[in-house]
């Protein structure tokens, strides 16, 4: 029967390790039979089975069946099989993890002799409807064991039920893990009265409920974690009341209280972001049998306990982030010969590393970086550890002496990931050559010359040795397929970049980026060199690359169509080179961050796709051209949406982005910081009412172009803008009221616009200086006099103007009047003979008394 299920299923030989030896030979692994030869546990767990189970499958033929373990296969994402029912004696079901989809068939009801169920499930859709968990604890009342781990296995009701559920139906139940469920609080009073429950899992879960004594419940608690779930609780004096505690992990919650002195006979330790800042000077002296103890992401302040090294059972020990200082002092090998990790990065300890370190023998991982150690480093000390697998001393005040050792003291190195940032080297260490390196991080050093060619010969899966001074790559070179980065940013790396050839690549394909590398790469950076010609236009349909930076290179030509094929592409700077092209609108539309500036790029910024994950674009300084109403703002989604309070970090690496008018280099991109860059090109039209809807953005630069009109007041919706400038363009109108409700505005320049009207009032406007507005000789307001002179001046030019206009009307009038008099006059005469007779005998009168007049002159002068 074995060997036709054998056939039944499909499974990879190349993986499995018990189906592949089942034969005839009696080698039956996996399987074991009770007195009578009845079959009654069979475990094919992690055997690569795929395809479906069908329900006349031999598997449900083995009737005495009591333990089935089918986890992590891939069962297709086809649901249970109902032929499940056939296997009434199963005490033991492990479903999880093994590619079950849809409904929980309801023939499980049937198994009722059921003592433990697992069900856990991560990406698939497994349920429990029809039935539901109610269903399922009431028809089997026998179980003690549940684990239902996965998001959507319960109904919206049952999620906010689940804790009465349980406890109503399943009240001596010894082990409940429900981790990523939804479950939410308030938990239910009976919940807390389990008194059989010993493992409690619960990760999370945003149960956001005060438990004011969380550890005076279940008495026969030994293994607890309630990572996530948003507990308020405290330690109670008495933790652990039995004393039989061996696994705490809860970090995600929120402990008022200090770590209570009664964990001495804890085995397995695990506290994170508890926020505790003190505990008992003591507190760590009597746990003998402590192996694992993890306290990161606390506040603990302070030296070190010495007593954590004088623990005899420690193997695992976590300090990582918090905030210890001073030395580390020496401690006795003795007690802690056993240790096989220990992680003290990113606190505040100084001083030399003390020697005890480098005689941990069974040490297989040291990670001490982000501290203030200072002191020389001698290599061979490390190389004395030989079973080190990881060493992490960057970001120190440490020299690491790298000189050359006798390979032969010690013989091949078993060190697979070494970081040594910021260390000081002046060569790269030469023990490296008989390693068998994967991870290699030797970045900000002052290494120089060329990249040996040897480190290619590695089974390398990460590089990092930006910045350094090199100057090239040592010939003859393969890079390895097994490298997925490769950051050399910020060397002095120079030439065609299609001529860096490897000698073993094959002639037409003459590049830096050889298709090998191509094919796996996910990170590449080769930002900041000297390095010239086109970039290679050999990306593969399979890319995998996600992030790629050339930027401050000399690179000329245009941006690889090739690139269209990398689908999970988010990052792209090629800003500050010679690049002559149009805007790449073949991108993917995984992109979250562009940067295109100080090129050449030309034409529209006319595409016909989205770049819904968009968050930074920088195209400034190019010759783009058009109108920005073409431009499709409303694509960018990312842009449209608060992400909330997630500060994660997106990418790690270097972006240049000048904000607030300053050059800025951000380390980090976060997922809720969004700019847009547009400046120095030749753009036209008006800035769209669609720009107000881009909501997350912090920066906004459309200056030193040619955008016309009005400065729309949807602006005003930009509640998360730090800056904004609009310098430098032909716009006109008022600025918007709704300009001074952002509250966040720390940056605005409106200068040389043509600009009118008085500024708006409040807070953030009146904070800026006249600079902010200089050039617009119609605005006016606070802080800007000369605009208050030149409001004045216009007065008096239009009080100038109205008397001019009243100057001019007088002459007409005055000219009116006299053709209208002459006109009377010459009438008169032509028709009227008494006005004409007494007309003449007028003029006749004053030519006599002229006359007259002159010849009395004369006779007065003789």
């Amino acid at each position: 029967m074995l060997l036709q299920l054998k056939k039944e299923l499909i499974f990879n030989s190349t993986i499995s390790t018990k189906l592949v030896q089942w034969n005839q030979s009696n080698e039956w692994h996996g399987v074991e039979c009770d007195a009578a030869g009845n079959i009654v546990s069979l475990q094919l767990d992690h055997e690569a089975i795929s395809g479906a189970l069908e329900d006349s499958s031999s598997l449900f033929r083995l009737v005495y069946l009591q333990k089935l373990n089918l986890t992590y296969n891939d069962f297709s994402i086809l649901p249970i099989p109902k032929g499940i029912h056939k296997l009434t004696y199963l005490t033991h079901l492990n479903l999880s993890y093994a590619g079950f989809d849809g409904q929980v068939p309801s023939e499980i009801l049937s198994l009722r002799r059921l003592v433990s169920l697992d069900m856990s499930n991560e990406y698939t859709s497994l349920t429990l409807q029809r039935p539901n968990l109610e269903m399922l604890l009431q028809n089997l009342t026998g179980l003690r064991e549940l684990y239902l781990d996965g998001p959507g296995i319960l109904s919206s009701h049952e999620k906010m039920k689940w804790s009465h559920i349980i406890s109503s139906y399943a009240p001596n139940i010894t082990r409940l893990s429900m981790r990523f469920c939804s479950l939410s609080g308030p938990l239910a009073k009976s919940f807390w009265q389990l008194r059989s429950l010993s493992v409690l899992r619960l990760d999370n879960n945003d149960l956001s409920t005060v438990v004011p004594d969380l550890f005076a419940s279940f008495p026969s608690l030994t293994n607890l974690s309630l990572i996530g779930c948003q507990l308020n609780s405290s330690f109670h004096s008495t933790f652990p009341r039995t004393g039989s505690f061996e696994s705490l992990v809860l970090n995600g919650n929120n402990f008022s209280r200090s770590i209570p002195s009664s964990i001495s006979n804890l085995e397995n330790l695990s506290m994170i972001g508890f926020l505790i800042s003190s505990h008992p000077t003591a507190l760590f002296e009597g746990l003998s049998s402590l192996s694992y103890l993890r306290l990161n992401s606390n506040s603990f302040s302070g030296h070190i306990p010495r007593s954590l090294f004088a623990l005899p059972s420690m193997k695992r020990l976590h300090l990582k982030s918090n905030k210890f200082t001073g030395l580390v002092e020496e401690f006795p090998i003795v007690n802690v010969s056993s240790m096989v990790l220990l992680d003290l990065r990113d606190n505040r300890l100084e001083g030399p590393i003390p020697n005890s370190l480098f005689q941990l023998q069974s040490l297989e991982l040291l990670l001490l970086s982000g501290n203030l150690f200072n002191g020389t480093v001698q290599l061979h000390k490390i190389r004395g550890l030989a079973n080190l697998t990881s060493l992490d001393l960057s970001g120190n005040n440490l020299l690491v002496d790298g000189g050359d050792e006798n390979s032969s003291t010690y013989g091949p190195s078993r060190i697979q990931e070494l970081s040594l940032g910021s260390c000081n080297l002046r060569v790269i260490p030469g023990f490296l050559k008989d390693s068998d390196i994967m991870q290699l991080d030797l970045s900000n050093n002052r290494i120089v010359g060329e990249i040996p060619s040897w480190i290619w010969e590695k089974q390398l899966e990460g590089l990092d040795m930006s910045p350094n001074l090199f100057t090239d790559l040592e010939k003859p070179y393969h890079i390895p397929a097994s490298l997925e980065k490769l950051d050399l940013h910020s060397n002095q790396l120079k030439g065609d970049l299609q001529q860096f050839v490897p000698p073993n690549i094959t002639s037409n394909l003459q590049t830096f980026i050889p298709p090998c590398l191509v094919e796996n790469i996910r990170e590449l950076d080769l930002g900041r060199n000297s390095l010239s010609g086109g970039i290679p236009d050999n990306f593969p349909t399979t890319c995998l690359l996600n992030y790629l930076d050339l930027h401050n290179n000399t690179l000329e030509g245009k941006i690889p169509r090739s690139l269209k094929g990398c689908e999970s592409l988010v990052f792209l700077n090629i800003g500050i080179n010679n690049i002559n092209d149009t805007f790449p609108c073949m991108l993917p539309p995984s992109l979250h961050v562009l940067v295109l500036h100080t090129n050449e790029f030309h034409g529209e910024v006319k595409c016909h796709k989205d770049w819904p994950e968009l968050q930074i674009l920088d195209i400034s300084s190019n010759n783009l051209s058009g109108r920005l109403e073409s431009v499709n703002f409303t694509s960018w989604k990312r842009m449209t949406e608060l992400q909330g309070d997630d500060d994660t970090s997106l990418y790690t690496g270097g972006v240049i982005i000048t904000m607030k008018g300053m050059p800025r280099e951000y380390g980090a991109i976060l997922s809720d910081f969004g700019t847009i860059d547009f400046s120095s090109n030749d753009f036209q039209g008006q800035i769209p009412d669609a720009v107000g809807d881009l909501i997350s953005l912090r920066q906004l630069n459309f200056s030193h172009n040619a955008v016309a009109g009005s400065i729309p007041k949807s602006l005003g919706k930009l509640g998360m803008l730090e800056s904004l400038d609009l310098s430098y363009n032909w716009l006109t109108g008022r600025i918007p009221a709704e300009i001074g409700g952002l509250t966040f505005l720390g940056f605005l320049n409106l200068s040389y616009n043509d600009l009118e009207g008085q500024i708006p009032n409040g807070p953030q406007l009146q904070n800026f200086q006249a600079d902010s507005f200089r050039g617009n000789p119609k605005l006016c307001g606070f802080n800007l006099k000369a605009c208050i002179r030149s409001d004045n001046n216009d007065s008096s030019d239009h009080e100038n103007v109205e008397d001019k206009r009243e100057i001019e009307w007088k002459y007409v009038f005055a000219a009116f009047g006299f053709v209208v008099g002459v006109g009377i006059v010459v009438w008169l005469l032509l028709f009227c003979r008494r006005f004409r007779e007494k007309y003449l005998n007028k003029i006749d009168d004053i030519v006599d008394g002229v006359f007259e007049a002159i010849n009395k002159r004369r006779h007065v002068k003789t």
